[in-house]
């Protein structure tokens, strides 16, 4: 994703979801630019000087008040959810792990005054990592200490909306999938709402539940219920002609080696 292609998501460059603060671009740019720092990356100079023009052009844009309320207005205006971010835990999860060890100190310090930020920064770390670590910068860099609560729960809802559209069933399920170590039933929802956009929802979770059936079948169930039994309806039929069948073909077998005698 390059700075000057039309596709350059300058949220997704600093690492954070769709609709995040100024605060939190901020926060997000004042790590990013110390994690990439050439010193740093002895052995790959090249590759972080690459990632800082991508940091420094996404942190001009989202800075840029007119551009920043344009671009969230577009986001917005998507009902499709065919702008959602990518969802790939590994693809970030070397660069998170960087930015931790940056922030642990301060962190770690802080966290004995307010040892309730532990729990959310917690809570956040099981979905994302990457946004665990958006939240503890957040919180440290702009001294929020008492709004970690708040703060918490609005990077939770802007992560699943970033990654899952805005359809507030998906972003359940999306979380219930995740938190369930269900990260491959996960990664494909999030690859069919870009692709196929929230208006294929039931095609979607219908197709999910046949790939991962224990866990896509608990969805259809608590969130589908109609087009679960169908499933099932069809299912049993399915099964029905499978017996049917196979005793039809048993009793040809029979007459045939009784004719043969």
């Amino acid at each position: 994703m390059s700075p000057s292609g039309t596709d350059f998501d300058p949220y997704e460059a600093l690492g954070l979801p769709h609709g995040a603060s100024i605060k939190a671009v901020r926060s997000a740019y004042k790590l990013l630019v110390k994690a990439y720092h050439p010193d740093i990356h002895p052995e790959n100079k090249i590759f972080a000087e690459e990632r800082l023009i991508e940091i420094r052009e996404a942190f001009k844009s989202l800075t840029d008040h007119k551009f920043k309320l344009e671009f969230d207005k577009q986001l917005s205006n998507d009902q499709s959810g065919k702008n959602s971010q990518e969802y790939n835990p590994k693809r970030s999860y070397y660069e998170s792990q960087i930015l931790d060890k940056i922030l642990e100190d301060e962190w770690t310090f802080a966290s004995e005054f307010h040892p309730e930020l532990v729990t959310y920064r917690n809570h956040l770390n099981e979905l994302d990592s990457n946004l665990a670590v958006v939240f503890k910068s957040l919180i440290v860099t702009e001294k929020l200490f008492t709004k970690g609560e708040q703060i918490a729960k609005n990077l939770e809802v802007q992560f699943l909306k970033s990654k899952f559209g805005d359809d507030h069933e998906l972003m359940k399920i999306a979380k219930k999938a995740i938190l369930a170590g269900e990260i491959e039933f996960a990664m494909k929802l999030n690859k069919a709402v870009r692709i196929l956009g929230i208006g294929s929802k039931n095609q979607i979770l219908y197709k999910l539940a046949n790939d991962h059936p224990v866990f896509g079948n608990q969805v259809l169930k608590h969130f589908l219920p109609s087009i679960y039994l169908k499933k099932m309806k069809d299912f049993y039929e399915k099964r029905e002609l499978a017996v049917v069948s196979l005793f039809l073909l048993t009793f040809a077998t029979i007459v045939f080696f009784d004719l043969l005698k």
